[in-house]
């Protein structure tokens, strides 16, 4: 989606994607391995930002500070977005926290729905507001049982917050998938 996003490429489907700038908090693999896979897939690197945390910056423009960010503290994912638009001179098309149990802050049990929705209902509604596509990623439980929404780590109100959800699963009668 990040190759798509910041090439202008065309969806699968052929519907045309308008070309913008992408950011990514990266929560488990390192900026370096995130811009080794958005290589092999073709992204335009210079519309992509991944960061293992958010950069405030000042209005003197100054360098800024790198702190942690939680999904709760909005005022720092504007702040990055808005960094990401000034350099890239490309609008903001979508936001990837990978993964969301590393980005919850302080105090808040994911398995928890009164923990999780007052988080996921802000950030829903920011997301609306700035027109930008959140790409929120979650494990699975690794018991195969029951529904796929159920198999979410965590509270099942991260399913009925976000209301799409994609499941990206290893097909094991394709061996490219396998690796």
């Amino acid at each position: 989606m990040a190759a798509v996003i910041s090439q202008g490429w065309n969806w699968c489907d052929d519907t045309p994607c308008e070309q913008g700038s992408v950011l990514f908090f990266a929560g488990e693999d390192s900026p370096e391995e995130y811009a080794r896979r958005l290589k092999a897939n073709g992204a335009d690197l210079t519309k992509i930002r991944i960061l293992d945390g958010a950069i405030l910056f000042s209005d003197d423009n100054s360098e800024g500070e790198e702190i942690g960010i939680t999904m709760a503290r909005l005022d720092i994912l504007e702040s990055a977005i808005d960094a990401i638009e000034k350099e890239t001179d490309s609008p903001c098309r979508a936001v990837v926290i990978d993964p969301i149990s590393n980005f919850w802050g302080k105090g808040v049990n994911e398995n928890s729905q009164s923990d999780v929705r007052p988080v996921l209902f802000p950030l829903q509604q920011f997301f609306q507001k700035r027109k930008i596509a959140p790409i929120l990623i979650q494990h699975l439980k690794k018991s195969n049982d029951g529904h796929a929404m159920l198999r979410i780590t965590g509270s099942i109100a991260i399913a009925g917050t976000v209301r799409n959800i994609w499941g990206v699963y290893q097909d094991p009668q394709d061996p490219a998938t396998n690796r």
